[in-house]
């Protein structure tokens, strides 16, 4: 599992980072401190770091993260402005989708894009004449997959309708086949379809990210161990807070 190297001295939101990196799937190890950053990056050598300017400031750390082949992240920091020795700079508040995207490029030979989660929404598609219920089974802004029977070839356009549950809103979106999965053993004879999103306008865009951002918030606010730490005061606000409880 790769691993992740968190420091900033502002605690909470190092654990806030580790919270949803974890939820990426990678192992994220988190310094309290300048000397314990130091020692965790002599010994053991992690894919990507991800550091506060404030650490920056030490001279001898800042000779350590320069010299570590790991690539590095800066999250911006008003109190310690500062140009970091390499990498990108995430500013502050942080868009999850832009470290989302950031750690994809750095860490993974074919990086994702976007944030996909898993769902079960109802939904209706329509091809040509023809309608269709079937089940979305996960979601991201630039498509989503798609448990039908029925088979479809691949660059077929559909347009779909499903509810984003817990903001009172229901989509209708175009969309092109990209994939099909056929029934079988190795996925517990799972039927269905990937769709890419077409003829998006920023609207619909927007709507999807607020409802992703707050399916993910919500994943992480139910584990006791990211509830105790997780702080989305440090993330830019893509969805209205009080609509967590009910996604």
């Amino acid at each position: 599992m790769k691993r992740v190297l968190i420091g900033d001295q502002r605690e909470d939101l190092a654990t806030t980072f580790e919270a949803l990196i974890r939820n990426w799937g990678y192992r994220v190890i988190v310094a309290e401190n300048l000397v314990m950053y130091g020692e965790i990056l002599e010994k053991i050598a992690p894919e990507i770091q991800i550091v506060g300017p404030s650490f920056l400031k030490d001279p001898t750390l800042y000779q350590q993260v320069c010299n570590s082949p790991a690539p590095l992240l800066t999250i911006a920091d008003p109190k310690h402005p500062m140009t970091p020795p390499k990498g990108d700079v995430l500013p502050y508040p942080v868009d999850i989708f832009r470290l989302f995207s950031l750690i994809q490029n750095e860490l993974e030979e074919t990086p994702r894009r976007n944030i996909r989660l898993r769902v079960k929404l109802p939904g209706i598609y329509f091809n040509g004449n023809k309608s269709c219920i079937a089940e979305v089974l996960s979601l991201s802004t630039a498509g989503l997959f798609l448990k039908t029977g029925t088979r479809l070839e691949n660059r077929d356009t559909i347009r779909l309708i499903f509810p984003l549950f817990g903001m009172q809103k229901e989509m209708e979106v175009s969309g092109r086949i990209v994939y099909q999965v056929t029934p079988g053993p190795e996925n517990n004879y799972m039927q269905g379809i990937g769709v890419e999103f077409i003829d998006f306008d920023a609207s619909t865009f927007s709507t999807l990210e607020r409802y992703i951002e707050g399916l993910l918030f919500n994943e992480l606010s139910e584990t006791s161990a990211a509830r105790r730490t997780f702080d989305t005061g440090h993330l830019q606000p893509h969805l209205l807070t009080e609509l967590l409880p009910a996604i």
